[in-house]
């Protein structure tokens, strides 16, 4: 929930997290639009609904924490890329974003995955 490690919030609610339940947060998240697909046929229902609620954000100037993806400028050392983070969201759009506090592992797996997109962004580049 917005910035606080999943790990501090299972502890909070006297659920120590495990690595099974690691891995089944990371299949879940990984699987998400599968299960939408397989439910309801489609995705847009549910691309539907986080844009509805990031309207109902920047209309009423909420101020909410949303994760979205925008450009980033550096994240574990890799440049201008989108990535999604809990962010403040309101009537001026997204704004500073709500940093995690990650663990080593955590933060290396943050660095693949900007790395990764990186990779891909740059393949689409006109050559």
């Amino acid at each position: 929930m917005g910035a606080i490690p999943v790990e501090a919030l299972a502890r909070q609610h006297g659920r120590p997290l495990t690595e099974a339940d690691r891995q089944a947060i990371d299949q879940g998240v990984r699987g998400a639009a599968y299960k939408i697909i397989a439910g309801k046929g489609a995705t847009w229902f549910g691309i539907g609904g986080g844009i509805a609620r990031l309207v109902q954000a920047i209309a009423a100037d909420e101020r909410a924490v949303l994760t979205v993806s925008t450009l980033t400028p550096e994240v574990e050392g890799v440049r201008d890329i989108a990535l999604s983070l809990p962010r403040v969201i309101g009537a001026g759009g997204a704004g500073d974003a709500l940093w995690p506090d990650l663990d080593d592992g955590e933060r290396a797996a943050l660095k693949r995955s900007a790395a990764i997109l990186r990779a891909a962004a740059e393949g689409l580049r006109p050559a």
